[in-house]
C-alpha cells in the first residue's frame, strides 16, 4: 500500500444562519492529528494517533470588532468527527470534483467540560493540482447545534441554526480525487490548520472559496520560482 504524508493547509469557513453577525475561529491541529484518505474504499477521517482531541482554538475574531483578536473559546479543543464517502468523480479542465456522503460531528469542549456539537456533512469535494478542498460551493453543512454551557463564544456560535464550513488541502505535489480514490492509495496528512468563522449574510460564503484560490496561488509561486532558478 502506497502510503505518503502530505501537508495540509485548511481552511474552514462555518457561517452561521443568522441575521447576527459572529466570530471567527483559528484553530491548529494537535499533535499526531491526521487526515487520512483510504483509497480502498474512497473514505476520509480526521483521527489522532495519541487518542487526543484533533485542534486546538488559537484565537478568536470578532466580526463586529476586527481588533478583537482573543476570546473566551482560545484554548479549547475539539474533534471533527465521523468518515465520509467520495462519489464519483466528474472532470472540468484539471479540476476534478464530486459529492461527499456521510456525516459526522463538529464539536468543541469547554474549560467545564460542556461540550458544543453540531451535525457535520462535507457535501463535496474538489481537486486541482496540488490543492483540494471539500464544500467549496458552500452549502450548508453543519445542522442542530447543541451547547449547555456557558462559554461567550460558544453560546454565540451555538445561537445559529446552522452553518458552513469548508476546507482546502495543499498537497506537496498534484494529487487529483483519482489518485485520492485508487485502490492502492492511502494519503496520511500530518499537519493542518483550520478557521470556522460565523457570518451575518449567506453572500459572505464565498469566503469558502478563497481557501483554495490562495493555495493555488502559493502553488503557482512555487512553480515559478521553481522554473526561475532553473
Amino acid at each position: 500500500m502506497n502510503k505518503c504524508a502530505i501537508l495540509l493547509a485548511l481552511c474552514c469557513i462555518l457561517a452561521p444562519v443568522s441575521a447576527h453577525a459572529g466570530l471567527i475561529l483559528n484553530l491548529g491541529g494537535n499533535a499526531a492529528s491526521l487526515v487520512s484518505f483510504n483509497g480502498a474504499d474512497d473514505t476520509f477521517e480526521w483521527y489522532n494517533y495519541y487518542a487526543q482531541q484533533d485542534f486546538i482554538v488559537v484565537s478568536v475574531v470578532d466580526l463586529n470588532d476586527p481588533s478583537y483578536t482573543s476570546g473566551s473559546a482560545v484554548g479549547l479543543q475539539g474533534d471533527l468527527d465521523g468518515t465520509f464517502t467520495i462519489g464519483t468523480i466528474s472532470t472540468d479542465g484539471t479540476t476534478e470534483s464530486a459529492p461527499v456522503s456521510g456525516l459526522g460531528t463538529f464539536s468543541i469542549v469547554d474549560s467545564l467540560g460542556f461540550v458544543l456539537t453540531a451535525d457535520l456533512s462535507w457535501v463535496s469535494i474538489s481537486s486541482n493540482g496540488s490543492t483540494a478542498g471539500t464544500n467549496l460551493s458552500g452549502d450548508v453543512n453543519l445542522a442542530n447545534f447543541q451547547y449547555a454551557g456557558s462559554n461567550p463564544d460558544l453560546v454565540t456560535v451555538a445561537g445559529h441554526k446552522g452553518g458552513v464550513i469548508s476546507s482546502s488541502f495543499q498537497f506537496w505535489s498534484p494529487t487529483s480525487l483519482t489518485d485520492l480514490t485508487a485502490d492502492n492509495y492511502q494519503a496520511n496528512i500530518s499537519q493542518w490548520s483550520a478557521s470556522v468563522a460565523t457570518a451575518p449574510e449567506p453572500g459572505t460564503l464565498f469566503l469558502a472559496g478563497l481557501g483554495l484560490a490562495g493555495l493555488g496561488s502559493m502553488a503557482a509561486r512555487r512553480r515559478s520560482k521553481k522554473s526561475s532558478a532553473a
